[in-house]
């Protein structure tokens, strides 16, 4: 493809745009599904660096402190689902933005 693009006269940011990246257009889309995700619910590397400091304190940080410090399970695991459905949402969303002209 890269052959035929050079000999139809593309340039190299027209093949970036209509061959390389429409290529691993599903690459990317995990890519960012996954970060997102794995950036809404980050709970380890603030927690074993700062051993939970009021200054590094998450969304899931916040959970952890409401269900096992504070013996509240239910609102901690009302507060899990709340994270839950928001982290639902923001793929929904990032999913249709992304898949926004296939089907």
């Amino acid at each position: 493809m890269y052959e035929a693009s050079k000999i139809d006269g593309a340039n190299s940011f027209q093949t970036l745009i209509y061959i390389t990246l429409p290529n691993i257009r599903k690459i990317i889309e995990l890519n960012m599904l996954l970060t997102v995700s794995g950036a809404l619910e980050v709970f380890d590397i603030p927690y074993v660096i700062t051993g939970a400091a009021p200054g590094s304190d998450t969304f899931v940080t916040k959970v952890n402190d409401v269900a096992f410090k504070f013996n509240n399970f239910g609102l901690g695991s009302a507060m899990a689902i709340v994270l839950l459905i928001i982290v639902f949402v923001v793929i929904t969303v990032q999913r249709k933005f992304i898949l926004r002209g296939e089907e």
